[in-house]
């Protein structure tokens, strides 16, 4: 009995040790703030930069503030990203005809937006902040 007990467990440190050594992660490869004609368009890109597949839900929170001292202002949260498979990507994006607040901050010139993407096999939550000015595009 004790001969069958020791291989079993050695196969279960094993395994173990094998998912905590290649474990998925979350990215976000960008976060584009761009002005056409009409209106503005946010756009997130997230990928998975690991070698192994990301199950989902992908949870991506997108918000914006005036400026740096400002709370930040939840815009829209996607939970909607199923499993990214390693390597790939996938985008969303949001325009400024859904928020009342973000075609505000648009008109005023001036304003910055802020990503946070999480995973369930993801060992920490990703973040990034992009300011936009009207001076940048001209």
């Amino acid at each position: 009995m004790k001969r069958i007990c020791i291989p079993i467990a050695s196969a279960f440190l094993v395994c173990a040790f094998c998912s905590l050594a290649a474990s998925a992660e979350v990215n976000i490869e960008e976060l584009l703030i761009r002005r056409g004609p009409v209106s503005l368009n946010i756009r997130l890109t997230v990928n998975n930069p690991s070698q192994v597949r990301q199950l989902g839900p992908v949870v991506a929170k997108l918000y914006a503030r005036a400026n740096s001292s400002a709370e930040w202002v939840p815009l829209r949260t996607w939970n909607n990203i199923e499993t990214l498979q390693p390597g790939y990507r996938t985008s969303r994006d949001f325009f400024e005809e859904n928020s009342s607040f973000l075609k505000q901050l648009a008109d005023g010139g001036q304003f910055e937006v802020r990503a946070v993407v999480t995973g369930p096999e993801a060992t920490k939550a990703v973040e990034r902040i992009s300011p936009y000015q009207t001076w940048l595009e001209e």
